[in-house]
């Protein structure tokens, strides 16, 4: 999961060249950066529901040993967002006759990214509110089965789960909040 870790970077140093030199790419440049854009956009999200699944594995099934899931969880945090982005480019370019500069370009001439407001609301902001509301249900269920996750505590640290657990759930409300946020703005 050290690899999630960076992935904020990746997306903050793609929008930051998007925005800041955007106008200067060539249309080609200009999507190749908004593909990568998205593609990290949605990277977030997914393993930001990753990681309350295996939050939820530790804490609900009481299952230590999610590291022999990290291949899967590898997979599918940096799998599914391709899966996104194939299929959004195989419809809109086979399916609608669009060019690739038509499914990523220039946005009102400033940031390179999803030129159409119905494709970029479909698979920019759709997919990550059905992760975020994945992220939330599952906390839900965490919380709803208090008294199994306070029974189990991380004594070799020397925090009791009953105090830990909380501020988690807090963290993560915290970060969907902030992104839900930047989203609409």
């Amino acid at each position: 999961m050290q690899l999630a870790s960076r992935l904020p970077h990746r997306l903050g140093i793609c929008f930051l060249v998007s925005a800041f030199r955007g106008r200067m790419f060539s249309e080609d440049s200009c999507a190749a950066l908004a593909l990568f854009s998205h593609y990290f956009h949605l990277s977030q999200f997914f393993w930001m529901l990753i990681q309350a699944v295996n939050f939820w594995q530790v804490l609900v099934m009481n299952d230590e040993h999610t590291e022999r899931r990290h291949l899967l969880y590898f997979l599918l945090g940096w799998g599914l967002p391709a899966m996104v982005i194939i299929v959004l480019v195989i419809v809109l370019l086979g399916g609608f006759g669009w060019t690739i500069h038509s499914v990523y370009g220039l946005v009102q001439g400033d940031v390179c990214f999803i030129p159409n407001i119905y494709a970029a609301l479909c698979t920019a902001v759709l997919v990550p509110l059905i992760c975020l509301v994945a992220v939330m249900v599952v906390f839900i269920h965490v919380y709803q089965v208090t008294p199994q996750w306070k029974a189990y505590d991380d004594i070799y640290r020397g925090r009791t789960n009953s105090t830990e657990v909380p501020l988690v759930l807090y963290l993560f409300l915290l970060i969907s909040l902030v992104w839900l946020w930047a989203g609409f703005t």
